[in-house]
C-alpha cells in the first residue's frame, strides 16, 4: 500500500493544464497555486473566474476546511468528523481511473517515482529541452512525469486512457522546502464564513427552508457527485437527479473519468428559487462539457430551472428524476464559413463549413447565437416541438436546423419541418458527430 502524500517541508506549487485543444485564454487554462505541508494541511488558489462571478481559495488544516469566495466575500467552514484526517490532491481523479494512478498526488511526485519503482522509458523533447519520461500503465490506463535529468521536480504531467491523451498539466513553479507559515492555512480575513457540517443532506430533506438539487449531467459519461462531502449515486450521461438540500451555502464536487474534478460553492437562495406548479422549490446545476472541452459545474438563474421543471425534468421521489425525453439537434452549416456555435449560453463546438453536428437537446424553447469567420452573427429563439421531429429508420428524434448565407451576405438559421428533417436523415446526409 502506498504511503500518505505528506511532504516534510512546506512545498508551493503553480500548474496549469495544457492539454491539447484546451483555449490558453480559457479559465481551465488559467494558473492554480497550491500549497502543502504534511498530511493535513493544503491551500488551493484558483485564478478568478469572472463569467462564473467567482474567485475561490480553499484552505484545509484538518480538521477543518474552508472554502472562499473572494469576489462576494463569502464562505463556508466545514468540518471533518473523521475518523480520519487527511488531505488528498490526486492530479488525475474520475470514474474509472485505476484507484493506483489516482496516487499520484501534487506535492508527491517523486515519492511517486520510488514507491514504483519507476525508471525512465525514453528522452523527450518538448520546446526544446530535453525530459526524462517516467511512466505507469494500470488496467489500460496510464500517466507519464516528465521532469529534467537533473531535476528531482516535475515539469509536466499527463493522463491517458487507451493511448489518448486526456489530461496533461505543466508546473510553472516549484518550490520546495520552504519556510514554514501558519497563515496559509488559517481562515482568510475579512470573508465571512458559514458553519457547516460535513454530512448533512439526510437532515436536509426534511427542512422546511429547503428543496431539490436539480442536478443535470448533460456530459455523456457517469459522474461522481459530492455534496458537502456526502457521496450521492452516481447520475449516469444525460440523466436528471433530484435531492432534498436546505437552503444556503453548499459545496458540489463532480469528478468525471478523462477530466480534472471540479468543486463549486453554490448558495442555494430561498430568495431566488424555481418552483413547480405544486409549489415545490428547486435549484438547479448543470455539469456540462463546454467548448473547450472542459468539465463545468453551472448553476442555472431560477427563471431556466423553472424552464427545465416544467419541460419534464421532475423528481420521481425523494432522491430521483426521471429522465426528460430528448432529441438530436440535426445541425448542418451550409453558411459557406467556418461558425461559432452556442446553445441556451453553452457553447458547442466550433463547425466547418459543411459539417453536421449532433446535440442531445430536451424539447421546448431554446436560444441559439451564431457568427461566422466573416464576423457575422445572428441570434434566434427556436422552439423545438415534441410533436413535431424527425425520425431516422431507428425511431430516434431529431429537428434538423441549417445555417446558411442569404444573397446579400447575411447569416440566417432555417428550421425544417418534421417531415423535411425525416427525408434529410433518410437521404443519406450522414449521422451527426455527435
Amino acid at each position: 500500500m502506498a504511503a500518505q502524500c505528506a511532504p516534510q517541508t512546506l512545498v508551493h506549487i503553480v500548474f496549469r493544464e495544457v492539454t491539447p485543444g484546451i483555449d490558453p485564454a480559457s479559465f481551465g487554462a488559467q494558473p492554480r497555486s497550491l500549497y502543502r505541508l504534511g498530511n493535513g494541511k493544503s491551500r488551493s488558489e484558483e485564478a478568478d473566474d469572472p463569467a462564473q462571478h467567482i474567485h475561490q481559495v480553499f484552505v484545509t488544516d484538518e480538521p477543518n476546511t474552508w472554502l472562499a469566495d473572494l469576489d462576494d466575500g463569502t464562505g463556508l467552514h466545514v468540518v471533518d468528523p473523521g475518523p480520519t484526517f487527511f488531505t488528498h490532491s490526486p492530479e488525475f481523479i474520475g470514474d474509472g481511473v485505476s484507484p493506483r494512478l489516482t496516487q499520484l498526488e501534487f506535492g508527491c511526485e517523486a515519492d511517486f517515482i520510488k514507491d514504483n519503482a519507476l525508471s525512465p522509458i525514453r528522452v523527450e523533447q518538448v520546446e526544446g529541452e530535453s525530459y526524462d519520461v517516467y511512466r505507469l500503465d494500470a488496467n489500460g490506463d496510464a500517466v507519464e512525469i516528465l521532469k529534467k535529468h537533473d531535476k528531482t521536480t516535475p515539469t509536466f504531467t499527463r493522463y491517458f486512457r487507451a493511448q489518448k491523451l486526456l489530461l496533461a498539466w505543466r508546473y510553472d513553479l516549484y518550490e520546495t522546502e520552504l519556510k514554514s507559515d501558519s497563515s496559509l492555512f488559517a481562515p482568510l480575513a475579512g470573508i465571512k464564513y458559514e458553519e457547516r457540517s460535513a454530512v448533512s443532506s439526510g437532515a436536509a430533506a426534511a427542512s422546511p427552508s429547503g428543496g431539490s438539487l436539480y442536478f443535470v449531467n448533460l456530459t455523456k459519461t457517469p459522474a461522481s457527485l459530492t455534496v458537502d462531502d456526502e457521496a450521492h449515486a452516481p447520475p449516469k450521461g444525460g440523466e436528471v437527479q433530484g435531492r432534498g438540500v436546505t437552503s444556503g451555502m453548499h459545496v458540489l464536487h463532480v469528478a468525471i473519468a478523462g477530466w480534472p474534478p471540479q468543486e463549486l460553492k453554490v448558495d442555494f437562495d430561498p430568495d431566488h428559487v424555481a418552483q413547480d406548479e405544486t409549489g415545490q422549490t428547486f435549484w438547479c446545476v448543470v455539469a456540462v462539457v463546454d467548448a473547450q472541452a472542459r468539465l463545468r459545474i453551472v448553476p442555472f438563474a431560477p427563471q431556466k430551472c423553472s424552464v427545465l421543471v416544467a419541460e419534464g425534468l421532475h423528481p420521481a421521489g425523494p432522491d430521483t428524476v426521471k429522465p426528460e425525453p430528448r432529441g438530436d439537434l440535426y445541425f448542418i452549416n451550409e453558411s459557406g464559413h467556418p461558425v461559432d456555435f452556442s446553445m441556451d449560453g453553452m457553447a458547442t463546438v466550433p463547425m466547418q463549413n459543411r459539417e453536421i453536428f449532433g446535440y442531445s437537446i430536451p424539447p421546448g424553447g431554446h436560444d441559439m447565437h451564431l457568427m461566422t469567420g466573416a464576423d457575422r452573427s445572428v441570434d434566434v429563439h427556436l422552439n423545438f416541438d415534441a410533436q413535431n421531429i424527425g425520425h431516422d429508420e431507428k425511431e430516434n428524434g431529431y429537428w434538423c436546423v441549417g445555417a446558411v448565407t442569404r444573397p446579400g451576405g447575411a447569416l440566417a438559421v432555417l428550421q425544417l419541418d418534421a417531415p423535411a428533417c425525416t427525408e434529410l436523415i433518410a437521404a443519406g446526409a450522414g449521422k451527426p458527430a455527435s
